[in-house]
């Protein structure tokens, strides 16, 4: 259900940010961010407690959600004009084994690329936060604790 709130502008209720573990996957908790294909498939980063990457139909139906080791703790999205979503894995950043990297993933959910590790030095991210792509493929990368962004440029 839709409901005008600005001329040319609805909102629907997809998901409810209720906090705390619930198995369900229309309850989020500190979801971060929201990438949109261009089919209108969206996608939600909710990677500071469940984890994963929840894909919506662009009705508000639940499709599926990708959570994993390889997945890590998604913070932020963004949709290339290639076709694949890019995801920044904010890492668990314990002293032990902190880990953050970015994420090429095709529409399944599969990685077909990846870079990056937790530090300081160019390439490597200290709580990368989110993750936007040009019109030209180039990714940029906001890390927090770095406190910087960080441009990547295709190679061919």
């Amino acid at each position: 259900m839709s409901r005008r709130l600005l001329p040319g502008f609805g909102v629907m209720l997809v998901a409810s940010w209720l906090g705390g573990c619930s198995d369900s996957p229309l309850v989020f908790d500190q979801p971060t961010d929201v990438a949109v294909a261009p089919n209108g498939d969206f996608y939600v980063a909710d990677g500071y407690g469940h984890t994963r990457v929840a894909r919506f139909r662009a009705d508000g139906t639940f499709l599926t959600q990708w959570k994993g080791p390889e997945l890590g703790r998604p913070w932020g999205l963004s949709m290339g004009r290639d076709g694949f979503l890019y995801v920044i894995d904010g890492g668990d950043q314990s002293a032990d084994h902190p880990r953050a990297r970015a994420l090429k993933l095709d529409l399944e959910g599969n990685v077909v690329a990846r870079w990056g590790r937790h530090g300081r030095e160019a390439g490597q991210f200290d709580w990368g936060h989110d993750i936007a792509v040009d019109s030209r493929g180039q990714v940029y990368v906001v890390d927090i604790r770095g406190r910087r962004v960080q441009k990547f440029r295709p190679v061919e």
